[in-house]
This record gives structure tokens, sequence and C-alpha cells, in this order.
């Protein structure tokens, strides 16, 4: 019989579409709308409910700026980033 190995789930990033495993990304959610934005949440334990896209953290002005948020949650927008910058600026540097 052949073994069988674990593989990582993988995931394409929504800003340089790289895949990459999902252990090194940091997954968004929708958390919802504030007037005309939909407003993004990171969702760093993967257990958010909702559909959920993924980004590494240093390619968030690339996803901003190549609009890839629309085509991973399905919205025209426009997006609400702000908790996602917080979120990333207080990481501790790699």
């Amino acid at each position: 019989m052949s073994e069988r190995s674990r593989t990582e789930p993988v995931r394409t990033c929504l800003g340089c579409r790289e895949r990459s495993d999902r252990n090194t990304m940091l997954r968004l959610v929708v958390s919802g709308t504030a007037g005309s934005h939909v407003q993004l949440s990171p969702d760093p334990t993967g257990a958010r409910p909702g559909r959920g896209g993924w980004i590494h953290p240093h390619c968030l002005d690339q996803a901003i700026a190549r609009r890839g948020f629309g085509r991973a949650f399905r919205s025209g927008g426009p997006f609400d980033t702000s908790a996602v910058e917080s979120y990333i600026t207080a990481l501790p540097p790699q």
C-alpha cells in the first residue's frame, strides 16, 4: 500500500495571485456594510462564517490596486479595509 502524505491546503493571494499554504496567509471576510462601503475584517483563525479571501499580509496594497476584493467577495465594492490595515500593522515584523 502506498503511504498518503498530508498536505496543507493551498490558497491564492488576492494581491500577488501566488499560491501558498494557508498558514502563511491572512483570511479576510465581509463583516458588514457601512453606507455604500463593504467592510472587510481579518479572520486570523480562519473560522468565521461566510465567503473568505486570502492575502499575504504584505500584499494588501496590491490587492487594493488590482481590485481583487470584488472578484473574491462577488461584490462591486467599494471596500473598507481599515480594520485589515490596523491588524496587519499590529503584526510583529517577519
